[in-house]
């Protein structure tokens, strides 16, 4: 039981870091019976099938950070004349979200940057305009991800889900937020991951500048 590769089994931060964690227990297999290895158990209830049956211990978990990272990956057919959407994060300087924890330990971190997206002249019928674009989070975590926006009519932020509603994990393994902003102005982005059992959480806030699209002329007065 390695809790860094099998998080979701520790969905809870725990009370102290403890967990209770049901096992089952296997009989020595082919190779090693043939090594005379020693068998001093036999096989027991399968958690899944009876979990009270089933033999439990507790442990500690001391959580680590997962050192998530949010990128904007480039357009390869965008336009080079054209503006393009930015994203900067500051991670040299993250803030403990416990006052007075030292940022370079494991915790609960907050960090900062900021994006600038251009407002592009919707379709007719489309459900989103042009300058929607896909943020990457890049993480090993499995905590809840959570994307709130200030303002809903400047922009608009959700993350990819499949059908029973859990995040889709591109072939990278990276979680996809679909950004599609609303209006030219000035917004801020929440992007939040939970802590579990294995990983502390981390929140990203950026403040947002959505551009007005240089080759729509402006409305006459």
């Amino acid at each position: 039981f390695k809790p860094s590769e099998t998080d979701h089994l520790v969905p809870g931060v725990g009370a102290e870091g403890r967990h209770e964690v049901s096992l089952k227990f296997l009989p020595p297999d082919e190779e090693q019976q043939a090594s005379g290895a020693p068998a001093n158990f036999l096989e027991s209830t399968d958690p899944a099938e009876d979990p009270d049956a089933a033999p439990k211990v507790e442990v500690a978990i001391d959580p680590i950070d997962p050192n998530p990272t949010v990128t904007l990956p480039a357009d390869p057919d965008a336009d080079p004349d054209d503006p393009q959407p930015s994203l900067k994060t500051d991670y040299d300087h993250p803030t403990p979200d416990k006052p007075g924890a030292d940022p370079a330990k494991p915790g609960d971190k907050t960090y900062t940057g900021e994006m600038t997206l251009i407002y592009s002249k919707p379709d007719p019928g489309a459900e989103e305009n042009p300058g929607a674009v896909d943020i990457k989070i890049k993480t090993p975590s499995s905590g809840p991800i959570t994307v709130t926006t200030a303002d809903g009519r400047i922009l608009e932020a959700k993350v990819v889900v499949d059908e029973k509603g859990e995040p889709v994990r591109d072939k990278d393994g990276n979680i996809t937020v679909r950004v599609d902003p609303q209006s030219v102005g000035k917004t801020e982005l929440v992007i939040k991951q939970e802590p579990n059992g294995a990983y502390t959480g981390t929140t990203f806030i950026y403040d947002v500048t959505v551009k007005p699209d240089p080759s729509i002329a402006p409305a006459p007065a």
